[in-house]
C-alpha cells in the first residue's frame, strides 16, 4: 500500500498524514487514501494517482495538472494502440469519451441532485454512485416483483 510520507508534497500542500478510507476502493479494489494537509483541508486519493502526484518539494497548480493528467492520457493512448484506433477516428473516440463522462455526470447529478460540486466528483465518485442507483433500482424491482 503506498502511503506518502509526512514531508511529501501535492502541489503546494504538504501531507501530514495518509490514512486508508475504510470500506472505499477504487475499480481495481485497491483502497483509497485521504490526505490530511499541514495547511489544513483533506483530500481522497487512489493509490495509482498518489504514486504520481506525490512529489518532495512544492509545485504549480500547473505541473501538479500535468502529474495527475499524463499518466491518464498515456493510458488511454495505450488502449487506442490496442485497439488499432486509426488516426482519423481519435477525435471522434475522445469525443465519445468526453459525450460519456458528461452523461454520467448528468445522471448522477440528476440522482443525487449536487452533494458536492460538478469540480470536486471524480470517476470513483461517479460510478460509485451509480452503482448504487443501479443496486436501489434492482432492489425496487425485485421488490414490486414479490408483491405480484
Amino acid at each position: 500500500m503506498f502511503l506518502p510520507e509526512k514531508k511529501k508534497w501535492i502541489g503546494d500542500k504538504q501531507v501530514d498524514t495518509a490514512t486508508p478510507v475504510p470500506d472505499s476502493f477504487d475499480v481495481s479494489g485497491e483502497q483509497i487514501i485521504e490526505i490530511k494537509y499541514i495547511q489544513g483541508g483533506t483530500e481522497k486519493f487512489t493509490q495509482r494517482m498518489l504514486k504520481c502526484i506525490v512529489t518532495d518539494k512544492t509545485i504549480d497548480a500547473t505541473n501538479l495538472m500535468i502529474l495527475r493528467c499524463s499518466p491518464v492520457a498515456q493510458a488511454i493512448f495505450n488502449v487506442y494502440a490496442q485497439f488499432g484506433i486509426k488516426i482519423s477516428e481519435v477525435d471522434h473516440v475522445s469525443k465519445l469519451l468526453i459525450n460519456t463522462v458528461n452523461e454520467r455526470l448528468k445522471q448522477c447529478h440528476e440522482y443525487l441532485w449536487g452533494v458536492r460540486g460538478e469540480n470536486e466528483q471524480t470517476i470513483i465518485d461517479m460510478a460509485n454512485v451509480l452503482t448504487r442507483r443501479e443496486l436501489e433500482n434492482a432492489e425496487k424491482a425485485k421488490q414490486s416483483g414479490d408483491k405480484n
